[in-house]
């Protein structure tokens, strides 16, 4: 994979944030493995082990964000191997009211056999979106709408819905839910629900396990039904969980 060049790019934007933010740099690295690859709501392979790094700044009125994931995978397409690296960065800011906007890019580089088939191709992406608080039972909700740059886009909106709770000092839990929607086909791709359970072993350390499922909706099964011949996609609805360890600085 052609990793080096990105993987500079975002320590780029990481060192320019140290050289004006002093202190203020705020980061988290994290670890995991789940026993499937889910994005958004496609069943991409199984055995995911993945790593992390985000760096943040605050800047006020204005935060900006940089970090890079790297996931490898086992029985993807045709039962080969899927490796992926993302880089993003992020812009965001306070809109009012409790409303918030952001505007972000992320460049997947994905090393498969079958690179050519989406969604395993390359690509960049800019992203727009708006995040609010709900005033009832702290559930946070995200609109998010992804532009593929690199071709043909398709476009997707993503609606997010959130809700922490803290147990104690040790524990929280989270739970969440996602609604995909595909814009030029005009339906919805996929829902999927997760919850997870956290341990604080320290200030800036957590475990934390979670499960998830996802419905395929009427829209995904379409535009993925040319992958069904190969190996390693499963078209059904999908059970699936893992573990995973962050620690922040």
């Amino acid at each position: 994979m052609r990793n080096y060049s990105k993987t500079v790019g975002a320590l780029a934007v990481a060192s320019f944030m140290v050289g004006h933010a002093g202190a203020e740099i705020e980061g988290q690295v994290g670890v995991g493995y789940s026993n499937e690859y889910v994005f958004r709501g496609y069943d991409m392979a199984e055995d995911l082990i993945d790593a992390s790094v985000d760096l943040g700044w605050d800047m006020g009125r204005f935060a900006l964000s940089a970090g890079a994931w790297y996931g490898a995978a086992q029985d993807g397409f045709d039962g080969e191997e899927l490796n992926e690296l993302r880089v993003y960065a992020e812009a965001a800011t306070e809109l009012g009211a409790g409303l918030s906007g952001r505007v972000g890019v992320i460049h997947y580089d994905r090393d498969s056999y079958y690179i050519d088939a989406y969604p395993l191709e390359n690509a960049t992406e800019v992203y727009f979106g708006l995040s609010y608080e709900l005033p009832f039972y702290g559930i946070s909700s995200d609109l998010t709408y992804y532009w593929d740059v690199d071709g043909d886009n398709d476009g997707y909106l993503e609606l997010g819905l959130g809700k922490h709770v803290a147990i104690n000092d040790c524990w929280s839990a989270d739970f969440g839910g996602k609604l995909g929607y595909l814009v030029e086909q005009g339906g919805f791709s996929h829902a999927t629900v997760k919850a997870a359970l956290n341990y604080h072993f320290s200030q800036t350390a957590t475990v934390s396990g979670f499960v998830s499922h996802v419905w395929e909706l009427d829209e995904l099964e379409g535009s993925a039904g040319s992958f069904r011949s190969f190996d390693g996609y499963d078209e059904s609805n999908s059970l699936f969980g893992g573990v995973g360890l962050t620690v922040s600085f």
